[in-house]
C-alpha cells in the first residue's frame, strides 16, 4: 500500500521540518516547498507523474508568491486540488478576505501534532472541499 504523499509549503523552515517529522513518523510521504513559486513548479512536474501529491499544506503568507496566488495558478492545471490552508493570522480563520473557492481544511499556526494529524487525515478522507463561504461562516 502506498503512503499518502503530502506537500508542505511554508517559508518557515522550522514549520516544514516539524510537520515533516510528524507526518513521516505517522506513515506519510512528504515533499517540501519554501514558497508559492516552488509549490506551483513541483505540482506541475508531479501532475504528469504516476504518483502526484495527495494533499498540499499551503501557507497563505509566503514571499515571492503567496499561498493564495499559488492556488490560483495550481487550479489552472490541477482542478480541485486537496489543500489545507495554513496561517499564523487568526483573522484569516475568523473572517477571511482571501479569494479561495475551496479548501480541505485549515491549520492555525502554531499547531500541535494531534491537530496536524487530525486535519491531514480528515482532509484526505473528505470527498471534495469546503467553500470559502463556509470558512467565513464556520
Amino acid at each position: 500500500m502506498m503512503k499518502p504523499r503530502i506537500m508542505i509549503a511554508d517559508d518557515e523552515r522550522a514549520i516544514r521540518s516539524a510537520a515533516r517529522i510528524v507526518l513521516e513518523n505517522n506513515g506519510f510521504e512528504v515533499v517540501q516547498a519554501c514558497d508559492g513559486l516552488e509549490v506551483v513548479a513541483q505540482l506541475k512536474k508531479q501532475n504528469g507523474m504516476d504518483r502526484p501529491v495527495d494533499l498540499v499544506l499551503l501557507d497563505l503568507q509566503m514571499p515571492n508568491c503567496s499561498g493564495e496566488e499559488a492556488l490560483q495558478q495550481i487550479e489552472t492545471f490541477l482542478p480541485y486540488p486537496k489543500v489545507v490552508l495554513m496561517t499564523g493570522n487568526l483573522l484569516y480563520e475568523r473572517n477571511p478576505t482571501i479569494n479561495i473557492p475551496f479548501y480541505s481544511g485549515m491549520l492555525v499556526k502554531p499547531f500541535d501534532r494531534n491537530t496536524l494529524l487530525t486535519t491531514v487525515r480528515a482532509s484526505l478522507e473528505a470527498g471534495c472541499c469546503k467553500s470559502a463561504g463556509s470558512l467565513a461562516n464556520g
